[in-house]
């Protein structure tokens, strides 16, 4: 389903729909200043562009957290093959990619090193060219009205000193839902939906359907995390919450 069906159904099941009176959906949500377009010329059962957006809202909260939650088969990206030229200080990843579950260089898996001590690592982070052995995380940089991203640039340590290919398999860089996209965790729709309609109950005020939907959510969620396999295998996936240049 796509997001926009998702919120809708959501909404309807919680009663966030339009009866054909212009107090309608005001009332219902309880929130006597929010302004919602339709009144009383708008027909029967349609989901108001109000309550649409705050379904949609919600959904892409959820979303985000289900993404980051577990390294989910549906969100890699298997061996990208990235070029690199002799003295490289920087490897730029794929724009695609967000964290790194590992580095290979032929038949050589390079170590993920956290930071770079060069008093306890002085052959290794020289910057004397050689044959890498492992790499580093960069900061992406600090971009004005973009929300921190986990990083996704890479110093090979020692520096190659000739050109060589590299061949990373990672995960996906999260994007927020538009209205017609579809969920990249088709797993997970169904959790999704009930943590939608659990919200938007608290809007209507049914403290029992509420209840229900966030049990029903959360049994979806860990349903979901089991279908999963492999799990040992993402023991090692680097996923930083941020860019190190974001704080």
């Amino acid at each position: 389903m796509t997001a926009a069906e998702i919120v809708s159904n959501a909404c309807k099941q919680s009663g966030l729909v339009e009866d054909g009176t212009i107090t309608s959906i005001v009332t219902t949500l309880g929130i006597g200043s929010l302004s919602i377009g339709g009144g009383i010329t708008a027909d029967a059962g349609t989901v108001p562009a109000t309550a649409a957006e705050i379904g949609l809202a919600i959904l892409n909260r959820w979303y985000h957290y289900a993404w980051q939650r577990y390294p989910h088969r549906d969100i890699k990206i298997a061996n990208a093959v990235v070029q690199v030229p002799a003295g490289s200080e920087a490897v730029e990843l794929p724009a695609e990619m967000d964290g790194i579950r590992s580095v290979r260089m032929g038949g050589a898996a390079l170590l993920p090193l956290s930071e770079i001590r060069e008093a306890d690592f002085a052959a290794v982070y020289a910057d004397a060219p050689g044959t890498p052995v492992a790499y580093v995380q960069l900061a992406d940089g600090v971009t004005d009205g973009v929300p921190p991203q986990p990083v996704r640039r890479i110093r090979l340590a020692p520096l190659p000193v000739a050109p060589l290919t590299l061949h990373v398999n990672g995960l996906k860089r999260f994007a927020p839902l538009g209205a017609a996209d579809m969920p990249l965790l088709p797993k997970f729709e169904a959790a999704l939906f009930y943590y939608v309609l659990s919200e938007l109950c608290g809007y209507t005020k049914d403290a029992v359907q509420q209840k229900s939907a966030l049990a029903l959510a959360v049994d979806h969620f860990d349903n979901a995390l089991n279908c999963e396999t492999g799990g040992d295998a993402c023991d090692d996936v680097c996923v930083p919450l941020q860019s190190f240049a974001n704080g």
